[in-house]
Order: C-alpha cells, then sequence, then structure tokens
C-alpha cells in the first residue's frame, strides 16, 4: 500500500520469537535497554529504545536513538502518501481507508496524521460540526 513499515520489539523477542529473516526489508526498532546497545546483526536495526525512564522535565519518556534520516527516507521513497519528488499527490491509494476514532482523538489531528485537511475529512464524512466526532465512528480518510 505504499507504507514504510518497521517492526518494533524486544531485543529477546526478536532473538526467541520473531524470524528475523522474514523481516530482512524492513527496520527494526529494538528496545534494548543495556549500554551494549541493539544487535545490529539484523539487517535493517536503525533505531534503538535504549531506556523507557529518562525523565523530561516533569515527564517520564522513552528514550530512542535512531540511526538513519526516516523522513528524507520517506519522502524520497514516496512512501506513506509523500509521492516521490517526481509524482503527484494524486498516486495516493485509490480506495479511502476507513479510520476508526479511539478516545481523545480530535478531527484535526487525525486530518494532520493523514496529510489532509479537516475540511476535506468533514466533507468526506458529512460532519456538519467538525468538533463533534465520537469513539467507534468510521472516518472515510
Amino acid at each position: 500500500m505504499g507504507f514504510y513499515v518497521g517492526a518494533y520489539a524486544s531485543k529477546s523477542w526478536f532473538n526467541e520469537k520473531i524470524d528475523t529473516a522474514r523481516l530482512n526489508d524492513y527496520t527494526k526498532w529494538q528496545a534494548a535497554w543495556t549500554k551494549n546497545g541493539p544487535n545490529f546483526s539484523w539487517p535493517g536495526t536503525h533505531i534503538w529504545q535504549n531506556s523507557d525512564n529518562l525523565r523530561l522535565g516533569g515527564a517520564v519518556v522513552d528514550s530512542d536513538i535512531c540511526y538513519v534520516d526516516f523522513p528524507t527516507i520517506i519522502k524520497n521513497g514516496g512512501f506513506n502518501w509523500f509521492g516521490k519528488p517526481s509524482q503527484s499527490c494524486t498516486d495516493a491509494p485509490s480506495e479511502p481507508i476507513i479510520y476508526t476514532v479511539k478516545k481523545g482523538d480530535t478531527l484535526s489531528q487525525i486530518a494532520v496524521d493523514y496529510h489532509t485537511t479537516v475540511k476535506e475529512l468533514a466533507a468526506k464524512n458529512n460532519i456538519r460540526n467538525v468538533d463533534l466526532i465520537y469513539v467507534g465512528q468510521k472516518l472515510k480518510i
């Protein structure tokens, strides 16, 4: 479908439960909370989650190190609806994507996530009040 895909798992899952040979064409995002780093012997290991307790301001967040420039790879590869530089945005999937609204979603954030506008989402889904969507609602993207 034109998405850039990766697999996220802990080092032990990649070692014991996942057939990593079947994932050679995909990015691996590896959780390995050690100073030794991720296992780079698996092709495509590009992100390392090295902690789940980094203190940032008043929050505790995950800490990740990325070894490649994903925005450039995704844009230049034409993935995730970006279209290659020589292509137009009309190369997006012809079938609409159906998104199911989750708790906390807003139409504006869904629009940002799917590279569209609130106005376009409202028109496609006959939404009169753009401030009113509900959990479980199916939206055409």
